[in-house]
């Protein structure tokens, strides 16, 4: 999946209640007079900012930290302040409705939960390897065009988004998180592709057909299934399966959750995908007790989640590599099956 924002949860809760308590005693003891930046070298106050950005931020804006210090600021409450003068900002996160027009072009990370706007004030921003926003659907105002030079970007999380991904096809994109996606990926971004989320997605997959490379694949809202096509007076049935992931040789981890299956050899095409690791389908039925034998040819599976299967679960027990098994319908010996995975010290769970 996409690469978080470089906070530690722990560290920034410890760093951030003695910024709290440092704040307080400025407070009490001085007005704010104290001359907060000698407390620290420039550079331990830099990194200080990466555990503890919010409170970073306040230090700037209320204490007269230097701003060119802060290399991560967060900001969660609306408050007027000028971004560009954070000179040597690489990381920044925000909650609230902003939309600034210009930011600093050393940017690497960004995350905005409410950005409203076009991506014009990221024209600059050569630097950009990460971009995070909840709400840009990217169908109007130029859309991702002003990313196009943004040849370092890697991971874009735009759940909302529908626009074109065109303007990327040229970068080095790898991860790509957008939900709501309904068009087509340009052929040069397909062939580097390396984790894909389309949690809304309901379509055919051979969407994405040529992507090769691609390691990590939800899409939860996938269904399948047989449809029938009336062409003049005759009618065919046509199945929306997994065939498309046959080509996808390097294939670790697949999740769609909602995915039945229930149709005769529904699974056949992963035996194809013989890197795979982690199997999630919550939903999965399957056509018959032996749906899963198709699974005979993942011999590198660890983890299979498939908590609605009634039929067996025997074709695992050759998998010398399965550490964890989540079903709550299994019919069979399951105390076989659980001695023969517990001496590669596995997990059942049914």
């Amino acid at each position: 999946m996409a690469t978080s924002l470089p906070i530690g949860n722990q560290k920034k809760k410890l760093l951030g209640q003695q910024i709290d308590q440092l704040l307080l005693k400025i407070h009490q003891s001085s007005g704010g007079k104290i001359v907060l930046f000698n407390l620290f070298p420039s550079d331990i106050w830099s990194k200080i900012s990466l555990f503890a950005p919010g409170e970073f931020f306040a230090l700037c804006e209320d204490f007269h930290l230097p701003y060119h210090y802060a290399l991560f600021i967060e900001i969660s409450s609306f408050r007027l302040f000028n971004i560009l003068n954070y000179g040597k900002l690489q990381c920044f996160s925000s909650s609230i409705w902003f939309t600034p027009s210009k930011l600093s072009p050393k940017l690497q990370i960004v995350r905005m939960d409410n950005y409203g706007g076009n991506l014009e004030a990221f024209r600059d921003c050569l630097y950009l390897q990460e971009i995070s926003m909840s709400h840009f659907t990217g169908n109007q105002n130029n859309g991702l065009e002003p990313l196009r030079g943004c040849r370092n970007l890697r991971v874009i999380q735009m759940p909302k988004f529908t626009g074109n991904l065109e303007p990327l096809s040229k970068g080095n994109l790898r991860e790509i998180a957008i939900n709501d996606f309904t068009g087509k990926f340009p052929e040069e971004l397909k062939e580097k592709l390396y984790s894909l989320s389309l949690n809304n997605f309901n379509g055919e997959l051979n969407l994405i057909s040529g992507c090769q490379n691609l390691r990590i694949i939800s899409m939860n809202s996938f269904i399948g299934g047989i449809k029938s096509r009336q062409e003049a007076d005759i009618t065919t049935n046509q199945i929306n399966g997994l065939e498309p992931l046959i080509e996808l040789k390097n294939l670790h981890t697949l999740q769609m959750n909602n995915f039945m299956g229930n149709w005769q050899e529904s699974l056949e095409p992963l035996e194809r995908c013989q890197s795979l690791r982690v199997l999630i389908m919550e939903r999965f039925i399957g056509s018959g007790i032996n749906s899963l034998q198709p699974l005979k040819g993942c011999q590198k599976l660890e983890v299979v989640v498939l908590n609605k299967f009634q039929g067996n679960l025997e074709p695992l027990r050759v998998m010398k590599k399965l550490r964890y098994i989540n079903t709550a319908h299994f019919q069979g010996n399951f105390q076989e099956l659980i001695s023969s995975l517990d001496e590669r010290q596995s997990t059942c769970s049914g």
